[in-house]
Protein backbone atom coordinates (compact mmCIF):
# COMPACT_ATOMS: atom_id res chain seq x y z
CA UNK A 1 0.00 0.00 0.00
CA UNK A 2 1.26 3.43 -0.89
CA UNK A 3 0.39 6.50 1.09
CA UNK A 4 2.06 9.36 -0.76
CA UNK A 5 3.57 10.38 -4.08
CA UNK A 6 3.98 13.87 -5.44
CA UNK A 7 1.70 13.09 -8.40
CA UNK A 8 -1.15 10.72 -7.57
CA UNK A 9 -2.70 10.66 -11.07
CA UNK A 10 -3.74 7.27 -12.35
CA UNK A 11 -4.31 5.81 -8.91
CA UNK A 12 -7.40 4.57 -7.21
CA UNK A 13 -8.24 6.59 -4.12
CA UNK A 14 -10.15 4.12 -1.94
CA UNK A 15 -12.19 5.09 1.10
CA UNK A 16 -11.01 3.56 4.33
CA UNK A 17 -13.26 0.95 5.96
CA UNK A 18 -13.03 3.03 9.15
CA UNK A 19 -14.78 5.96 7.45
CA UNK A 20 -18.28 4.64 6.92
CA UNK A 21 -20.36 7.79 6.82
CA UNK A 22 -20.91 10.55 4.31
CA UNK A 23 -20.98 10.75 0.54
CA UNK A 24 -17.77 8.77 0.04
CA UNK A 25 -18.65 5.63 2.03
CA UNK A 26 -17.11 2.60 0.27
CA UNK A 27 -16.01 4.75 -2.68
CA UNK A 28 -13.38 3.99 -5.28
CA UNK A 29 -12.20 7.09 -7.09
CA UNK A 30 -10.10 7.02 -10.23
CA UNK A 31 -7.80 10.03 -9.92
CA UNK A 32 -7.63 11.54 -13.39
CA UNK A 33 -5.54 14.60 -12.63
CA UNK A 34 -3.29 15.62 -9.76
CA UNK A 35 -1.59 19.01 -10.03
CA UNK A 36 -0.41 21.58 -7.49
CA UNK A 37 -3.73 23.37 -8.08
CA UNK A 38 -6.19 20.49 -7.73
CA UNK A 39 -6.84 16.77 -7.70
CA UNK A 40 -9.75 15.60 -9.85
CA UNK A 41 -11.33 12.19 -10.17
CA UNK A 42 -14.52 10.21 -10.69
CA UNK A 43 -16.23 7.62 -8.50
CA UNK A 44 -15.95 4.28 -10.28
CA UNK A 45 -18.30 2.12 -8.25
CA UNK A 46 -21.63 3.96 -8.20
CA UNK A 47 -23.65 2.97 -11.26
CA UNK A 48 -26.96 4.78 -11.55
CA UNK A 49 -28.74 2.00 -13.48
CA UNK A 50 -29.20 4.51 -16.30
CA UNK A 51 -27.83 4.91 -19.80
CA UNK A 52 -26.67 8.03 -21.63
CA UNK A 53 -29.91 8.03 -23.63
CA UNK A 54 -31.81 8.55 -20.34
CA UNK A 55 -30.04 11.89 -19.79
CA UNK A 56 -30.03 13.55 -23.16
CA UNK A 57 -32.50 14.46 -25.84
CA UNK A 58 -29.93 13.66 -28.50
CA UNK A 59 -30.92 10.70 -30.61
CA UNK A 60 -28.19 8.10 -30.45
CA UNK A 61 -28.33 5.55 -33.24
CA UNK A 62 -25.26 3.81 -31.88
CA UNK A 63 -23.94 2.06 -28.82
CA UNK A 64 -23.17 5.44 -27.23
CA UNK A 65 -26.76 5.80 -26.04
CA UNK A 66 -26.47 2.48 -24.18
CA UNK A 67 -23.35 3.42 -22.21
CA UNK A 68 -23.81 3.05 -18.45
CA UNK A 69 -23.90 6.24 -16.36
CA UNK A 70 -22.21 6.50 -12.96
CA UNK A 71 -22.51 8.95 -10.08
CA UNK A 72 -19.07 10.50 -10.59
CA UNK A 73 -19.13 12.69 -7.50
CA UNK A 74 -20.74 15.67 -5.79
CA UNK A 75 -19.19 18.44 -7.95
CA UNK A 76 -20.69 19.36 -11.32
CA UNK A 77 -23.64 17.00 -10.86
CA UNK A 78 -25.42 18.47 -13.89
CA UNK A 79 -22.50 17.69 -16.20
CA UNK A 80 -22.52 14.39 -18.07
CA UNK A 81 -18.97 13.47 -19.11
CA UNK A 82 -18.28 10.63 -21.52
CA UNK A 83 -15.21 8.51 -20.93
CA UNK A 84 -13.53 5.25 -21.87
CA UNK A 85 -10.87 2.88 -20.65
CA UNK A 86 -9.05 1.23 -23.54
CA UNK A 87 -6.84 -1.84 -23.54
CA UNK A 88 -4.67 -1.50 -26.60
CA UNK A 89 -1.29 -2.81 -27.67
CA UNK A 90 0.39 -1.50 -24.54
CA UNK A 91 0.28 -3.16 -21.14
CA UNK A 92 -0.93 0.05 -19.50
CA UNK A 93 -3.92 0.98 -21.60
CA UNK A 94 -5.43 4.45 -21.73
CA UNK A 95 -8.23 6.56 -20.31
CA UNK A 96 -10.16 9.28 -22.14
CA UNK A 97 -12.43 11.74 -20.30
CA UNK A 98 -14.74 14.47 -21.55
CA UNK A 99 -15.19 12.89 -24.97
CA UNK A 100 -17.69 14.15 -27.53
CA UNK A 101 -20.21 11.45 -28.52
CA UNK A 102 -18.72 10.89 -31.99
CA UNK A 103 -15.23 10.33 -30.53
CA UNK A 104 -16.59 7.83 -27.98
CA UNK A 105 -18.39 6.04 -30.79
CA UNK A 106 -15.17 5.70 -32.80
CA UNK A 107 -13.32 4.37 -29.73
CA UNK A 108 -16.08 1.81 -29.12
CA UNK A 109 -15.77 0.67 -32.75
CA UNK A 110 -11.97 0.40 -32.55
CA UNK A 111 -10.30 -3.03 -32.61
CA UNK A 112 -9.33 -2.69 -28.96
CA UNK A 113 -11.07 -3.81 -25.79
CA UNK A 114 -13.06 -0.79 -24.56
CA UNK A 115 -15.02 -0.02 -21.42
CA UNK A 116 -17.12 3.06 -22.20
CA UNK A 117 -18.56 4.93 -19.22
CA UNK A 118 -20.33 8.18 -18.47
CA UNK A 119 -20.17 10.18 -15.26
CA UNK A 120 -22.57 12.66 -13.72
CA UNK A 121 -20.35 14.84 -11.59
CA UNK A 122 -16.82 14.44 -10.33
CA UNK A 123 -14.69 14.71 -7.19
CA UNK A 124 -12.26 17.56 -6.65
CA UNK A 125 -9.84 18.48 -3.85
CA UNK A 126 -7.23 21.15 -3.50
CA UNK A 127 -3.70 19.75 -3.51
CA UNK A 128 -3.09 19.68 0.24
CA UNK A 129 -6.62 18.63 1.16
CA UNK A 130 -6.35 15.23 -0.54
CA UNK A 131 -2.92 14.56 0.95
CA UNK A 132 -4.15 15.52 4.42
CA UNK A 133 -7.12 13.17 4.06
CA UNK A 134 -4.82 10.32 2.95
CA UNK A 135 -2.40 10.98 5.82
CA UNK A 136 -5.33 11.05 8.27
CA UNK A 137 -6.49 7.62 7.10
CA UNK A 138 -9.68 8.58 5.27
CA UNK A 139 -8.32 7.17 2.01
CA UNK A 140 -5.65 4.77 0.83
CA UNK A 141 -4.00 4.53 -2.57
CA UNK A 142 -4.14 1.52 -4.82
CA UNK A 143 -2.41 1.18 -8.18
CA UNK A 144 -4.75 1.20 -11.14
CA UNK A 145 -5.05 -2.24 -12.63
CA UNK A 146 -6.81 -2.26 -15.97
CA UNK A 147 -7.87 -5.87 -15.47
CA UNK A 148 -9.78 -5.05 -12.30
CA UNK A 149 -11.55 -2.20 -14.14
CA UNK A 150 -12.65 -4.53 -16.94
CA UNK A 151 -13.33 -7.68 -14.94
CA UNK A 152 -14.85 -6.52 -11.64
CA UNK A 153 -18.48 -5.61 -11.15
CA UNK A 154 -18.54 -1.92 -10.10
CA UNK A 155 -20.45 -2.74 -6.90
CA UNK A 156 -17.65 -5.16 -5.90
CA UNK A 157 -14.74 -2.86 -6.72
CA UNK A 158 -14.32 -1.33 -3.23
CA UNK A 159 -14.22 -4.73 -1.54
CA UNK A 160 -11.85 -6.19 -4.15
CA UNK A 161 -9.37 -3.33 -3.77
CA UNK A 162 -9.60 -3.48 0.00
CA UNK A 163 -8.78 -7.20 -0.04
CA UNK A 164 -5.98 -6.66 -2.57
CA UNK A 165 -4.30 -4.03 -0.37
CA UNK A 166 -5.10 -5.70 2.97
CA UNK A 167 -5.28 -9.50 2.43
CA UNK A 168 -6.26 -10.15 6.07
CA UNK A 169 -9.58 -8.47 5.26
CA UNK A 170 -10.52 -11.56 3.22
CA UNK A 171 -11.05 -13.49 6.47
CA UNK A 172 -13.47 -10.83 7.71
CA UNK A 173 -15.23 -10.90 4.34
CA UNK A 174 -15.82 -14.65 4.63
CA UNK A 175 -17.61 -14.01 7.92
CA UNK A 176 -19.93 -11.54 6.12
CA UNK A 177 -18.74 -8.63 8.21
CA UNK A 178 -17.56 -6.62 5.21
CA UNK A 179 -20.19 -5.19 2.93
CA UNK A 180 -19.55 -3.14 -0.22
CA UNK A 181 -22.36 -0.60 -0.41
Amino acid sequence: MRTYHSDLSWNFIVSSPTCQSGDFRNSVIFLIEDTPEKSLGVIMNRPLDKEISDFTELNFDSEVGQVEVFDGGPVGINELKLASFVLNDTEVGSFHYGLPPNRLESIIKSPYVVKPMAFLGYVCWDYEQLRDEINNGYWFLSNVDMNIIFETNPEDLWRELLIREFPAIADINQNNNLKSN
